[in-house]
């Protein structure tokens, strides 16, 4: 658990912490999840993972979420106008690895993640989805780990790319503002 924000390794969406889960290595027979889940404001979720070596040393991983919900609304009736919509989610999310073990001490493995994310904001005058916010994250990692009976290390090198746009409408005085 890192406390703070985190920016140089996970993004600026890490404000308060992130939680850095590491996911387990494969087995030699193919291993795989499936969770589907549904919620209130129409929330619905689904989860897919599966790992498994493909030869002796070399290792796969892939896994993929998706999330949509119709949203709330956060104000109260008595402060909403015809232009108060509900709040929405719609992500997606997608992750592959590849490894190679070169023994139970030493593994390499690339690491490519991308994430879509796009969130309303509670208001709606002429755009099809109103005030929203999307978030577009394409992440690639590689990473050396090795260890001995005195020492043990890890070396990541990695590169994000972070697309973040904002669609903003809004009647002031009158007059229509995008």
């Amino acid at each position: 658990i890192f406390k703070g924000a985190g920016s140089s390794l996970y993004g600026n969406n890490a404000m308060a912490g992130t939680i850095n889960i590491i996911t387990k290595r494969p087995t030699q027979n193919f291993t795989g999840t499936l969770n589907l889940s549904r919620g209130t404001y129409n929330t619905k979720s689904i989860n897919i993972s599966g790992s498994k070596y493909i030869f002796d040393k070399l290792f796969i991983n892939l896994a993929g979420f998706y999330r949509n919900s119709d949203g709330y609304f956060d104000l109260p009736d008595s402060l909403q106008d015809q232009y108060s919509v509900p709040i929405f989610l719609d992500e997606r999310g997608l992750s592959a690895n590849i490894g190679y073990s070169f023994n139970k001490n030493a593994i390499f493995d690339i690491k490519y993640d991308y994430y879509d994310d796009k969130r309303g904001e509670g208001v709606k005058i002429y755009k099809s989805d109103g005030v929203h916010r999307n978030f577009d994250t394409n992440f690639i990692q590689a990473t050396f780990k090795k260890k001995n009976n005195v020492s043990k290390f890890d070396i990541k090198g990695y590169i994000q790319k972070e697309d973040y746009f904002r669609v903003a409408e809004r009647f002031k005085k009158g007059d229509y503002n995008h």
